[in-house]
């Protein structure tokens, strides 16, 4: 781009290099190539076995019968012997029967009038054995098939013309590939252009270099057409056989790709070429300037494609901060922005299992000293349900998620309303007339004073017991039932322990000590939290375990 700008400002255009004349003649040679194989590849080659058909036979001596026959047609039913057999199979072909003379006795299928162009074709009576060759008829190139004279002394031949194939499947169209190119006869493009060809182009190409034009099938040296920035390089080439050649022979023109003003040069070419032409006086401040717009482009473009997906990626952080976003989409991203979201989206993971872990193994180390677990993140936050339907008297109620134990834990929702619930009963004799309680471990579900979203810990497989083994203050009395506090929660522990024993749950390691030390801790942390008026818990069962909810009542 800057050898093209500096010789523009030079006022010198740079030519093409002899490696590109080389590629347009090289491609024109082959064009001219491929087109003889297109001819001599024409479905016209088999028409002359249709002689060999004994109803064409049978019907050529029926005609040749003297005195004639006035009601036999033989141009009709050479008509549906045609039809019948060859044209079937290849619809684009048409044949004809002509005499000695060259008339035509019976003509068939899509172009018979150009038969009356082929009879005066030289090539055709010209010879009497088979013979195939190019024609261009009606402004298009043409593969022309002869079979040989018949041996009955009539001098009658059969003649098949069809249209070369110059699609996008030909032969033709490969070896050209994109080059610009086309045929031209008489100052007309013959059919269509081929890979974007401008006629006029095509027409300029073949009337200026008219009398350059080599007389046999190779390609001509290579011209130049237009003038400034437009200028283009081209070769022609006859068609091979008779459409080529005469006083209005039909030409291939191939063009060059690109245009003087795009073709590829480097800088230190660029000037070395433009020295060797004595174009000493260089605009060196001109070349400055378009040098140092390409430094700014250069850094500033890859620059916008960095920081459009940062800030993108940082608004993402900044909505999972305020809790309006819950995950990361790092799969939008690509490079180096997609490894840092996916590593960040990694690291929320290990966090959140982290968490879980601590949670699901807090014993009665927390009391002895151990650092207190970390806060989730808020993608994990669960929200406050509202208490269930058949619980008027408690406005608000924790949702609190079970721990599975082990490194691949997830968190299990619970609902308030059980699906079925199961309504829990006051003592265990009442538990022992419900019929829809099975038996199995317990375990303790309880909110630890995070967030009325955050997580909870579960009891070990070992039962609620185990979750429970840090006795704070051993050699303890339950509370007197003057204390109203106290009083529910040994009520509450009651009603637990009756409901392990209905689930089958062994209770004779399980002290109420160990078990409203718990109550205590957790009652006095939520009753920290803003507009919590008083705590209830709810004894229920869980996968045939007794368990343990914390609800709070907003004051």
């Amino acid at each position: 781009m800057l050898a093209g700008l500096f010789l523009l400002a030079a006022g010198e255009e740079e030519g093409f290099s002899d490696a590109e004349k080389a590629a347009v003649e090289a491609v024109t040679n082959a064009g001219s190539a491929a087109l003889h194989a297109e001819i001599e590849s024409s479905p016209v080659g088999i028409a002359p076995s249709l002689l060999n058909d004994s109803e064409i036979k049978a019907a050529l001596e029926h005609a040749a019968q003297e005195p004639p026959d006035p009601e036999f047609d033989f141009a009709q039913t050479f008509d549906e012997i045609a039809n019948g057999g060859i044209l079937q199979d290849h619809p684009l072909m048409s044949m004809a029967f002509i005499d000695r003379s060259g008339q035509l006795i019976g003509t068939t299928g899509m172009d018979k009038a150009l038969f009356d162009e082929v009879v005066g074709l030289p090539e055709v009576t010209a010879t009497d054995g088979e013979a195939r060759f190019s024609a261009t008829l009606s402004g298009r190139l043409h593969a022309v098939q002869v079979s040989r004279k018949l041996a009955d002394g009539s001098g009658r031949r059969l003649v098949a013309i069809q249209a070369v194939n110059l699609g996008g499947n030909s032969l033709l169209r490969k070896v050209l590939g994109t080059y610009p190119a086309g045929l031209v006869r008489d100052g007309q493009v013959v059919g269509e252009p081929m890979g974007g060809a401008n006629p006029e182009d095509l027409k300029a190409l073949v009337l200026d270099n008219q009398d350059s034009i080599p007389p046999g099938e190779g390609a001509s040296q290579v011209f130049e057409l237009g003038s400034g920035a437009n200028t283009r390089i081209g070769a022609v080439s006859r068609v091979p056989g008779p459409a080529g050649k005469g006083k209005s022979p039909t030409v291939l023109a191939v063009l060059s790709l690109n245009t003087l003003g795009v073709v590829d040069r480097d800088l230190a070419s660029a000037l070395q070429s433009a020295q060797t032409r004595n174009m000493n006086k260089v605009p060196w401040p001109i070349i400055g300037g378009f040098l140092l717009v390409a430094l700014v482009l250069g850094w500033y473009l890859p620059h916008m494609e960095g920081v459009a997906p940062l800030k993108r990626l940082a608004g993402e952080f900044q909505g999972f901060v305020a809790g309006t976003q819950h995950q990361i989409f790092h799969d939008t991203y690509k490079g180096a922005v997609r490894d840092v979201a996916r590593s960040a989206v990694n690291a929320q993971e290990a966090v959140r299992i982290a968490v879980e872990d601590e949670f699901a193994a807090m014993d009665g180390d927390e009391e002895a000293g151990a650092p207190a677990p970390v806060a989730p993140t808020p993608s994990r936050a669960r929200k406050a349900r509202p208490a269930p339907a058949d619980d008027p008297q408690e406005p608000s109620a924790i949702e609190l998620p079970s721990l599975q134990d082990g490194p691949d834990a997830e968190i299990d929702s619970h609902s308030h309303a059980e699906n079925p619930r199961q309504r829990v009963p006051a003592r265990a004799s009442e538990a022992k007339e419900d019929p829809n309680f099975d038996a199995a471990s317990s375990a303790i579900s309880a909110d630890l004073g995070l967030s009325a979203a955050a997580p909870a810990f579960n009891a070990p497989e070992d039962g609620a017991a185990s979750l429970l083994a840090d006795d704070p203050a051993p050699g303890r009395q339950p509370a007197p039932p003057s204390d109203p506090r106290e009083a529910y929660f040994q009520e509450v522990y009651d009603e637990f322990v009756a409901l392990k024993q209905t689930c089958g749950e062994d209770t004779d390691n399980f002290p109420y000590e160990k078990f409203a030390a718990k109550l205590r801790k957790n009652t006095d942390q939520l009753l920290k939290r803003d507009g919590v008026a008083d705590v209830k818990f709810n004894v229920y069962i869980k996968d045939g375990k007794a368990a343990l909810k914390a609800k709070v009542v907003k004051g």
